[in-house]
């Protein structure tokens, strides 16, 4: 995994040392600002955060990325398809009263969320 986050940063920048040690890893590396936002966002999503973050002269960030142990192991339960929220329009169409209801305000929540995950 460690591999991955630094190859993710070497598309950004060449400026950068990454600790050797397995039960402290980290990473620092400097980078323009202009590419900070796409940098950051990328690691997130790969289960690394950045720890600190210095801001240098002629638009330079020192960051320091290590990996999130926060960050929680869930379960995908489903898929959000159209056809899962089709189906589960159809259900509530069958419904009548509070459980219509409360399908139906599930129905709009989770078709904001087509192509995602539903988790445990």
């Amino acid at each position: 995994m460690h591999k991955a986050v630094l190859a993710l940063c070497q598309e950004f920048t060449t400026q950068l040392l990454c600790s050797q040690d397995p039960n402290n890893w980290g990473m620092a590396l400097r980078i323009k600002r202009k590419y900070f936002h796409a940098l950051s966002v990328r690691i997130e999503r790969m289960g690394y955060k950045i720890n600190n973050m210095a801001k240098e002269r002629n638009n330079y960030y020192f960051l320091h990325i290590t990996p999130d142990e926060e960050r929680e192991t869930v379960t995908i339960k489903h898929k959000i398809t159209s056809d899962f929220i089709l189906d589960l329009y159809e259900e509530a169409s069958l419904l009548k009263g509070s459980a219509k209801r409360k399908l139906m305000i599930k129905v709009k929540l989770l078709s904001q969320y087509i192509g995602g995950y539903m988790v445990q």
